[in-house]
């Protein structure tokens, strides 16, 4: 059922990727994030990395929830890893050169 959510979730964001809103993202941050943590919740980290990189070709500056939203769709460190360790360490370096969040947003 969760990864029903985020499936479809991922295929209107895709839809919705040529139309820009006045921010300049499709529904605007929140939909991102949203759909990362289904990805989270869900598990397919794969898909979890096409949204961010759809949310990055859009204009969107990913949070640090945002990558630890993927990080989690990863799976951790060691055996029960589901994306290889590189892909990880990445988005950890990513994560910790991300903004903070805006204070009341």
């Amino acid at each position: 059922a969760s990864q029903d959510i985020w499936a479809l979730s991922l295929h209107l964001l895709t839809q919705l990727s040529g139309l820009q809103s006045h921010s300049g993202l499709p529904g605007g941050l929140d939909v991102y994030d949203s759909i990362l943590r289904a990805c989270a919740r869900a598990g397919p980290w794969q898909q979890a990395l096409q949204a961010l990189a759809l949310m990055q070709r859009e204009g969107g500056v990913p949070s640090k929830a945002a990558y630890a939203s993927v990080l989690e769709s990863c799976g951790g460190d060691g055996p029960k890893a589901k994306a290889p360790a590189r892909v990880a360490q990445q988005l950890r370096k990513a994560r910790d050169l991300a903004p903070e969040p805006l204070a009341g947003g």
